[in-house]
């Protein structure tokens, strides 16, 4: 039969944050063995305390729901040779005794990496698509004056047709309006949207 079993982590911990119920999945999604008794922090973070902003600690404070992500540094890829970084989304939920105190905490934790990838694309998209907005601002901003600096360069020209001094200056206003009317060209180029 096929595996349908739950992939993501679930954990229970009590209230000295020890390990009382851990399902085989925590194994593979933080890649390494989660023993009963282990402190969660120890066990799953390789610390020594409890760890910054713990959703455990304020369910535990609150009897509330808690949840958060957090990256886990040097974990071992699905083939267990490149070391990355690996995301994971925990979420939290109270385990009541009869007085509706909470003795114990589940712990439900599931792997984000594909989530935080896609946010960060689509945020590398946003940015470029503000780029090629700003490009193309950039380059109307340019042409308006270029427009006005090459019609007085041939003005220029014209009216003082015999001054030679003067005409190797207006061809070199002229050749260097070329070349930015050009870069302001590029510009408005790269920054129109691709069509698909």
């Amino acid at each position: 039969p096929s595996n349908t079993g739950i992939t993501d982590g679930i954990q229970v911990v009590d209230s000295e944050y020890r390990v009382t119920a851990v399902n085989k999945s925590m194994t593979s999604l933080l890649s390494r063995t989660i023993k009963l008794g282990d402190h969660c922090y120890a066990a799953c973070a390789f610390d020594l305390k409890i760890c910054t902003d713990c959703p455990a600690e304020e369910t535990f404070l609150t009897g509330q729901p808690a949840s958060t992500t957090k990256r886990l540094a040097f974990t071992r890829d699905v083939n267990g040779s490149d070391e990355r970084d690996r995301y994971i989304e925990i979420n939290t939920f109270p385990l009541l005794d009869r007085g509706n105190r909470v003795v114990q905490v589940v712990e439900y934790i599931k792997d984000v990496c594909e989530k935080m990838r896609l946010a960060d694309r689509l945020e590398h998209a946003r940015r470029l698509a503000e780029l090629g907005e700003m490009a193309a601002r950039v380059a109307h901003e340019v042409r308006n004056p270029l427009n006005a600096i090459t019609g007085a360069a041939h003005f220029l020209a014209e009216e003082y047709a015999g001054d030679e001094t003067l005409q190797k200056f207006v061809s070199l206003i002229k050749r260097q309006a070329v070349r930015v009317n050009q870069v302001a060209s590029d510009l408005l180029y790269v920054s129109k949207p691709l069509r698909t």
